[in-house]
């Protein structure tokens, strides 16, 4: 399906040219915005060989799975354990049926009970059309993540306009939007919340988050800049009064200097460490390999950074 962008298919643009006319507005385009087409058009073309690549890695990564699998299998029974392998395959049969056969009142009763994360939906304005439709893909992922899960967050859409905001407008467009299980509201976090209880997660601040405290509700910001942004939601949790964090990214990860992450990676990263309780092996499970992160040797749990952390109660 074509890629549109205003009122004109940015796939069909020849801008090799530097007398090219902008269909959108009838002049001669502009250098920086040729650049940026040709940016896309290449995007679009590398985009199959990527997938490609993508799906290979994945066959890699399921068949070596598959093989250390077998192989503790037939230590296993070559060492007589064969009851307790029979009994290891039925925990791990329950766990997934557990998961993928729970009714939706079940699931909805699971999570009313649950920790609560929030999105903030109140960056329309900081954010283009083509922004804001991503970032209602990242929210998709981010439901995705929440059913598939056993140990699931309530997970709150705050700061939703729902008749004008860019958002919610390409949300709408998901068949079983008004049938989610997450809550949604016009309303600020600071008028739904206790402000007490909220910390709200972003890379600028100078606090890192050791621990889930399941009293506390974790906010995520709601923008995709590209970080021409930054400081945006500290600056807004200053101006609120309300504390923030930041990921132990650079505690737990070498190979990479930017901690800034999507909306449905930093999602996934909570439900992933409230799942296994080591942040290093969550993020590496959620870490896309093309960022380049790998865990640090001298992880431990012991060597956190200097700086403040907070670490109340562990979520069970």
């Amino acid at each position: 399906m074509a890629e549109k962008r205003g009122v004109c298919d940015w796939n069909t643009i020849d801008v090799s040219r530097q007398d090219v006319i902008d269909p959108e507005t009838g002049e001669i385009m502009g250098k920086r915005k040729r650049k940026k087409i040709l940016r896309f058009q290449k995007s679009r073309a590398e985009r199959p060989a990527k997938r490609q690549a993508y799906r290979e890695k994945r066959r890699e990564k399921r068949r070596l799975e598959t093989k250390k699998r077998k192989e503790f299998e037939e230590k296993m029974i070559k060492e007589g354990r064969v009851e307790e392998l029979k009994e290891l395959r039925l925990q791990k049969k329950k766990e997934r049926e557990a998961v993928h056969f729970r009714s939706r009142e079940e699931m909805k009763e699971i999570i009313d009970k649950s920790p609560i994360v929030v999105i903030d939906l109140s960056f329309d304005d900081y954010m283009s059309t083509r922004q804001a439709a991503s970032l209602s893909t990242q929210i998709r992922y981010c439901y995705g993540t929440l059913m598939r899960t056993k140990t699931p967050f309530q997970l709150w859409l705050c700061g939703m306009d729902e008749m004008n905001g860019k958002t919610p407008k390409v949300l709408k467009k998901d068949s079983g939007y008004d049938r989610w299980l997450m809550k949604k509201s016009s309303k600020s976090y600071m008028d739904e919340f206790d402000q007490k209880k909220l910390v709200y997660l972003t890379a600028d601040s100078e606090t890192i988050l050791s621990e889930l405290n399941p009293d506390d509700i974790y906010i995520i910001g709601g923008i995709v800049d590209k970080n021409i942004h930054k400081g945006l939601c500290k600056s807004i949790a200053a101006k609120q009064k309300i504390r923030t964090a930041q990921l132990p990214i650079s505690q737990y990860l070498v190979g990479s200097t930017r901690k800034v992450i999507t909306v449905n990676q930093v999602f996934s990263i909570l439900v992933k460490f409230r799942e296994i309780g080591d942040w290093g092996k969550a993020f590496i499970e959620v870490m896309p390999p093309r960022k380049g992160f790998s865990l640090r040797k001298d992880t431990e749990s012991s060597s956190l950074s200097s700086k403040k952390e907070i670490a109340p109660e562990k979520l069970n």
